[in-house]
Formats: structure tokens, sequence, C-alpha cells
């Protein structure tokens, strides 16, 4: 029943850097505060915060650059306490990397974790028994020959915009 959704609140209108940003990720802290994370902004991972992850400024600038030069970011917090920023490195398809960080907003280079050139796009979890998981999507040769690598695209008039412009 769709009658118990409400409707999608922007909490971001980013038009900072080249592209406006791509690929977010949502951490929340030990204290409760929210941090959104969104890559690349002309090269590294932003951040915005939200005291309560209710409450967000839309049109803010980004609140601190993690300085980590990374693709389709994503964060988790470690079961040791620590927070872990996973992606993969700008310019290097298939090179994924690792910060880490005390409090969610100084992060620290890590380094190589993964390394598969038919692959992007990395999550990462652990599950309740402390196990990690890394997920990831891969290209897949055949496929990308015999469909093209461009995007079905459904044509005017088909999709039911979701967002406010």
């Amino acid at each position: 029943d769709l009658s118990s959704f409400s409707k999608p609140k922007v909490i971001l209108r980013s038009s900072h850097g080249t592209t406006g940003g791509a690929d977010p990720a949502i951490l929340t802290l030990k204290d409760g505060s929210e941090v959104l994370f969104i890559g690349p902004l002309d090269r590294t991972v932003m951040a915005w915060t939200s005291a309560d992850g209710e409450n967000w400024n839309p049109e803010s600038a980004p609140v601190f650059n993690t300085r980590a030069a990374l693709a389709s970011p994503d964060v988790v917090p470690s079961p040791d306490g620590t927070y872990r920023l996973y992606g993969m490195e700008n310019g290097k398809p298939g090179t994924f990397l690792m910060y880490f960080s005390e409090d969610g907003r100084r992060w620290k280079k890590y380094g190589q974790v993964f390394k598969e050139p038919t692959a992007f796009n990395i999550s990462v979890a652990v599950d309740p028994l402390g196990t990690w998981w890394a997920y990831f999507n891969r290209t897949d040769e055949k496929c990308v020959q015999r469909w093209g690598s461009s995007r079905n695209k459904p044509k005017a008039g088909q999709v039911t915009p979701i967002l406010p412009n």
C-alpha cells in the first residue's frame, strides 16, 4: 500500500564542484548525528552533517572534506568503534581503497583493500558475527560487447518524477 509512504524530502541540492556529486552514503555517529558523504566532488569525497538525521540544510556547502579521492563512497561503523570509508580510487577502475576515522570527520588513508579490473561500485558491511563482506558490480565484457555500455533510458513521458525540480 503506497499510501503509507510520505513524499520524498530533499535533504541536499549540491551544485558544488563540477558534477554536483553522486553516490551518497550516510553514516550514523555515536552521538546520533548523521554525516552524508557524496563523491566525487572534484576528486574527493565531501560531507554534510545533521544533528538528528532529520533536519538538513539543502542549500549548504559541504561541512568538511574527507580528502579521500574516491568514487562511489561507502561508509560503515566498525565493531571496534571506529569508522571505515571505502570506494574506488578516482581514475583507477577496479582499485578499491579504505580510509579510517576515530570520529567520522577526520579520515586517514589505510590503503588498497581489493583490486579487480572488472569491478566497480563497492559496498561494504559487517554482519552480527563480525564477518566483513564486500559487494561490488562487475563489468561483463561479453555483455558490454553485445548490448553496449550505455544505459537504456525510458522514452519521454514514461517516467514518474519522484523528486521536486
